[in-house]
């Protein structure tokens, strides 16, 4: 924990053991957390894998003043194993990094091991060719700044916000398409209440780890108003969301398109 708190540096969130099946427990963060960050489950606490383990004086990732967290000549027998290797000149720890949060995010992997995710950290392989590895770091990246929420495509939200200018969090739930912020009262109750929508159902049922986030994030503010602030932050969530269950198909179709799980990687069952 020591490594994060600067604004560049990245830190992989993932949990040892699972308690349920069905693996989800991944995620990413710039800022301290604890262990409850993917689950509160007792069996599956958070883990914190920094990309960088030294940094400058001044908070900030001055050159020369960090080195990345992986074995020395990791990167090179990477590279070095994969066919075309050399297309991928100046392949980096920040690579890798994110090549790694999109295998992680590929809902066939997730279904194929997923006994093995269960009882251990992820293994991931390694692609075979450097086509496939170059789109899934560029995927990586596009998953990384969705939930880092920096993407700039995440402003505006495709749902909006309706209901009184202070909105109360209550019992949050969905129904017809639409994120209420309080059922509590019934169908007149809840429009008076205010929502965000359209919100498709999958979007309000996507989990990481054992968080239905979209959910969380209001029952987490029950009783609270939310600001204008508040508002915006949670259409750009939802945006996330939604968009982050598109590009975890679209990893699945680049891997599918290289030959498909185990053909597209090397080493794949030894990992």
């Amino acid at each position: 924990m020591q490594y994060l708190g600067a604004g560049s540096n990245l830190a992989l969130a993932v949990c040892r053991q699972q308690g349920v099946p069905g693996f989800k427990h991944v995620f990413v963060s710039r800022i301290l957390f604890d262990e409850g960050l993917v689950s509160n489950r007792s069996r599956e606490k958070t883990v914190c894998f920094p990309l960088y383990l030294t940094l400058g004086p001044d908070e900030t990732m001055l050159q020369g003043s960090v080195r990345p967290n992986l074995r020395d000549g990791l990167l090179e027998e990477v590279v070095a194993g994969i066919i075309g290797g050399d297309e991928l000149y100046g392949f980096s720890a920040a690579d890798l990094f994110a090549y790694v949060y999109a295998i992680l995010h590929c809902p066939t992997y997730r279904r194929r091991y997923a006994e093995g995710l269960m009882r251990d950290f992820p293994r991931v392989p390694f692609p075979r060719n450097a086509k496939l590895a170059s789109q899934l770091v560029g995927l990586g990246e596009k998953l990384l700044d969705l939930h880092l929420l920096e993407v700039i495509a995440l402003e505006p939200s495709g749902a909006s916000y309706f209901g009184p200018e202070v909105p109360i969090v209550g019992r949050a739930t969905w129904a017809e398409e639409v994120v209420w912020l309080d059922a509590s009262g019934g169908t007149a109750s809840a429009r008076a209440c205010g929502g965000f929508g359209p919100v498709r159902e999958d979007v309000w049922t996507f989990e990481i780890g054992a968080y239905q986030v979209c959910e969380k994030w209001l029952k987490d503010r029950r009783g609270r108003k939310l600001t204008p602030q508040d508002v915006q932050h949670y259409r750009r969530i939802l945006t996330s969301v939604a968009s982050t269950i598109g590009l975890m198909a679209k990893v699945d179709d680049v891997v599918e398109k290289h030959g498909g799980w185990p053909a597209a990687f090397r080493d794949v069952e030894s990992r």
